[in-house]
């Protein structure tokens, strides 16, 4: 149970890095 969990916080986590750096370099541009 405890792999599921460590699996999913790191499947969100890398989700808002990912949305946060693609915000960040679309900001960075305009």
């Amino acid at each position: 149970e405890l792999k599921i969990v460590v699996r999913i916080v790191a499947a969100i986590t890398v989700t808002i890095v990912a949305v946060v750096f693609f915000f960040r370099d679309g900001d960075e541009e305009q």
